[in-house]
């Protein structure tokens, strides 16, 4: 499969947390979703484990990469937590998701042009403008 094939499946799911969580709201406290939702989560990723590539022991023998997967669930579960605030504080989804996941992907596209020397086509950022401002009409 092609990258762009796991970032229609990643769009879906991101879509999906947002519409799930929305839909949820105030019916458990966040924190007690939250578990819910890592326990799900651990439990769905234990049955891909089977498909994993290389071998498990020479994939966890890795310190370096074991630490920034580490760093990476810390990051899901902020998010996680952040999500099921905002939508308990009352948060329009069709105002909080954009701006949820817009900001993060124009910092991911900083990260990659300053730390991972990645370069921008002229179209891409026309893209990345005329996306700020479709966030920016959509939240006023």
């Amino acid at each position: 499969m092609l990258w762009y094939h796991f970032t229609s499946i990643v769009v879906v799911a991101a879509t999906g947390i947002h519409f799930f969580a929305k839909l949820a709201k105030g019916t458990l406290d966040p924190l007690v979703a939250l578990v819910i939702t890592m326990i799900s989560a651990l439990f769905l990723a234990l049955c891909f484990l089977p498909f994993a590539q290389e071998s498990i022991v020479k994939s966890t023998s890795s310190g370096k990469g074991m630490l920034l997967y580490i760093l990476v669930g810390f990051c899901i579960t902020i998010a996680h937590v952040g999500i099921f605030y905002m939508f308990k504080a009352g948060a329009p989804i069709s105002l909080a998701t954009p701006i949820a996941r817009f900001v993060p992907a124009i910092f991911a596209v900083f990260l990659g042009i300053f730390f991972f020397h990645e370069t921008l086509k002229l179209t891409q950022i026309a893209g990345l403008i005329m996306a700020t401002v479709a966030v920016i009409l959509i939240t006023r």
